[in-house]
């Protein structure tokens, strides 16, 4: 039998390459942007943490997509469900070796950033933002920023990132889900009704997607908002349980289609 390990290197490989790919992309529109805006006369010390923050949002959502892509290229590859592993095993190296990449994807972008702007000298930023950094330097900024938290903040903190990783793994199993089951169900009908049943199953997976999105951002804007609040810690954890437990059931559901119902396709 081949290992978790194994499998996940062997998916996590082409992954790796790809969001590689995409980051020369982005690299290469930076310095396009870059020296256009060089060509007209508006450039300054900040132009590329500029360039880098208006490219960068579009790459991530690129890395996204085609890593979304890849997880159901994968799952219905010969290629790959021929290899002799669980289909539990399978199924988690995919997931993983995809959210590992976009989180590899995401610290790149957030080290660039950090970059670019101290290349920039923080020429433009007023005298209280550079009392601010000056003081975590020191030493002295940790303890002011600490001092206004929550007793409980690195809970609260816990919270919020399995709130945000729930989600993102959320919408992969949703999406593959609804492949899924467009797959069952397409095996079933005649194949002049297919494309109907695939193009309103479609439709239903951009509408979950859309949904999923759009509850993360409001998590987001309402725990930041009132991060101090007396009962903001139970609305956490109880949000975090709630996608924890739907995630659950999701996966269970696709790990059983993947095992009983779902066929490969020719590669």
């Amino acid at each position: 039998m081949t290992s978790f390990g194994t499998m996940f290197r062997a998916l996590n490989r082409n992954k790796f390459s790809l969001i590689n790919q995409i980051f020369l992309v982005e690299l290469l529109a930076v310095v396009v942007s870059s020296l256009w805006t060089l060509v007209t006369g508006h450039f300054s010390s900040m132009t590329l943490f500029y360039s880098f923050i208006s490219w960068g949002s579009i790459a991530w959502w690129v890395a996204f997509i085609l890593l979304s892509r890849k997880n159901e290229q994968t799952f219905m590859q010969d290629t790959y469900r021929l290899v002799p592993i669980g289909d539990r095993g399978f199924y988690g190296a995919n997931v993983l070796s995809s959210l590992v990449e976009l989180l590899y994807f995401s610290v790149v972008q957030a080290v660039v950033l950090v970059i670019t702007m101290l290349i920039g000298g923080m020429g433009n930023v007023d005298s209280d933002m550079h009392a601010f950094l000056n003081g975590f330097f020191d030493g002295s900024g940790w303890h002011v920023a600490l001092s206004g938290m929550p007793a409980n903040w690195p809970w609260l903190f816990l919270g919020m990132v399995i709130i945000a990783l729930g989600v993102l793994l959320l919408v992969w199993t949703t999406i593959t889900l609804i492949h899924f089951l467009t797959s069952v169900i397409s095996n079933f009908l005649p194949r002049g009704r297919q494309r109907v049943v695939l193009v309103i199953l479609y439709i239903v997976v951009i509408w979950l997607v859309t949904r999923i999105i759009s509850l993360l951002v409001m998590l987001y804007t309402k725990y930041t908002s009132g991060f101090a609040g007396a009962h903001v810690a139970s609305q956490i954890y109880l949000a975090a349980g709630a996608i924890v437990i739907l995630l659950v059931l999701e996966v269970v559901a696709n790990i059983f289609l993947l095992k009983k119902w779902v066929e490969t396709q020719a590669n």
